[in-house]
């Protein structure tokens, strides 16, 4: 109910765009409420179980096969955060590239919000964390129009939070050519 209802307010902005835009810090205002609706969750989301043990039960067997996601979790382990804890800082992550594009490149922040809300969001970043950060880097790579040095390391971040990226990389790479 929490989230449907968060989803009617960001589609009521989406609507009302022409008279909130200038209302100063409502986008951000608006993001910070999906981190905080969806870091305090407990139980939801289709892999809450098994990251749940990845984070309980922390050994380096997994360290090789995404590094990055193990090194975020291994430091966070390191600062002795709990499970919410880990919640905040994975969210954010997953959430800081999309508020990125969608503010440098959408004229209504709340609609884009309203698209990646239902198919982005509930998915992949209450569900399938992993799978949700290397989509979330992807999408930066794939608007990021600033130094290319960044934009090439950008191509490859996600491959080190999930390795089926490297696909999606690989199909992004194939059609450009």
């Amino acid at each position: 109910m929490i989230y449907l209802s968060l989803y009617l307010l960001i589609a009521s902005l989406a609507v009302f765009n022409d008279k909130v835009k200038n209302v100063k810090h409502l986008d951000l205002l608006v993001f910070l409420t999906i981190i905080i609706l969806s870091s305090i969750r407990w139980t939801v989301g289709g892999d809450w179980e098994s990251y749940t043990e990845y984070y309980t039960y922390f050994d380096q067997e997994n360290s090789l096969r995404e590094s990055l996601f193990y090194a975020i979790h291994f430091l966070l382990k390191f600062l002795n955060l709990d499970l919410l804890g880990k919640n905040i800082v994975l969210i954010i992550l997953f959430l800081l590239p999309f508020y990125y594009v969608f503010k440098k490149h959408y004229e209504n922040i709340y609609l884009a919000l309203c698209i990646f809300f239902p198919i982005i969001f509930l998915v992949y970043g209450l569900g399938s964390i992993r799978q949700g950060l290397a989509i979330s880097y992807f999408f930066l790579f794939l608007y990021y129009d600033g130094n290319k040095y960044i934009k090439i390391s950008l191509a490859f971040i996600p491959l080190f939070f999930h390795i089926i990226s490297l696909f999606i990389i690989i199909f992004y790479y194939f059609f450009q050519i």
